[in-house]
């Protein structure tokens, strides 16, 4: 169910909201390789930093196969990058490793890790650890933020969802409980560069792994977008500012374009003022035009 637009808490994981753009919950036979996989909503399929790297489906879940470092693996073509948020459902198998790091990688570019990652880190004590990272196109790390270091995260068939709602340059993670439940939300992140250029609209799932028994799994992989208010619109061009009106003529108004964000249809309506602004009448409703003749 949605409130107010902004908080995804589906109680069926299988059922995404309605408004998903990319949705992914990996139900492909096991043992197919995840390059081989097609994605349930959205994009056409995914591309792996190293091909041939094992991520592999089981039981309706992805991650790797075998013992690697960090590893990176992203859907083909672009989603958002802006204006949306992100979600995975991380599930910690029964062994704790010493390396055991994954989560969903979003705002990328390319196949090595460049864009923002919201990983939960697996260790023995504290439980389990929220962590942010944004790597530049060297893949350096840029920005690494701890979020919470006791997250409770118990062993066995236990699933956390992560997520993170990014609104220009913001970043704000939360987690829920698997399956639905209350929201925490932490304090927002701002990213130290703007990567609302156009290229980074890729989102994907990062994973590293010591053990194989010890490594991370994953699934509902979700990008839902949410709606922005459109800027004003531009200034009158007719009529001009001092422009005599006469009582009777047809006066041509005209008014410079607003832009949405989500790239929404947009409506203008305007009103008039005969006491220099301070009582207003309504002179036009709800139209999609720049222009209208004002029969005065």
């Amino acid at each position: 169910a949605w409130a107010g637009g902004q908080q995804r808490v589906f109680t069926d994981p299988a059922i995404p909201p309605a408004n998903v753009v990319a949705y992914d919950r990996f139900s492909s036979p096991d043992a197919t390789m995840l390059d081989a996989h097609v994605p349930d909503i959205g994009p056409t399929g995914w591309v792996l930093d190293i091909p041939g790297t094992s991520w592999q489906i089981l039981n309706q879940q992805v991650g790797l196969a075998d013992v690697n470092p960090r590893r990176w693996a992203r859907w083909i073509e672009d989603v958002l990058d802006d204006a949306f948020e992100v979600s995975l459902d991380v599930y910690r198998q029964g062994t704790d490793g010493t390396n055991v790091l994954g989560g969903i990688w979003f705002l990328a570019k390319g196949t090595a890790g460049e864009g923002c990652c919201l990983s939960l880190a697996r260790k023995t004590s504290p439980p389990g650890t929220l962590k942010f990272q944004r790597r530049d196109a060297t893949t350096a790390v840029v920005q690494d933020v701890t979020i919470v270091d006791d997250i409770a995260f118990p062993v066995g068939a236990s699933t956390y969802r992560i997520g993170a709602r990014v609104d220009g340059i913001n970043v704000t993670p939360y987690t829920e409980p698997y399956g639905g439940g209350a929201r925490t939300t932490y304090a927002v992140i701002a990213l130290t560069a703007d990567l609302r250029d156009g290229t980074h609209k890729k989102v994907g799932l990062t994973d590293r792994q010591d053990v194989v028994t010890a490594g991370l799994r994953f699934d509902n992989v979700a990008v839902v977008p949410f709606n922005l208010p459109p800027t004003a619109p531009g200034a009158f061009t007719e009529p001009t500012m001092g422009e005599v009106v006469n009582p009777g003529s047809v006066v041509a108004v005209a008014w410079g374009p607003a832009t949405d964000p989500n790239v929404d249809p947009l409506q203008y309506e305007g009103d008039v003022s005969s006491d220099g602004g301070a009582t207003w009448a309504p002179l036009w409703m709800l139209q999609a035009g720049l222009t209208y003749d004002w029969d005065t």
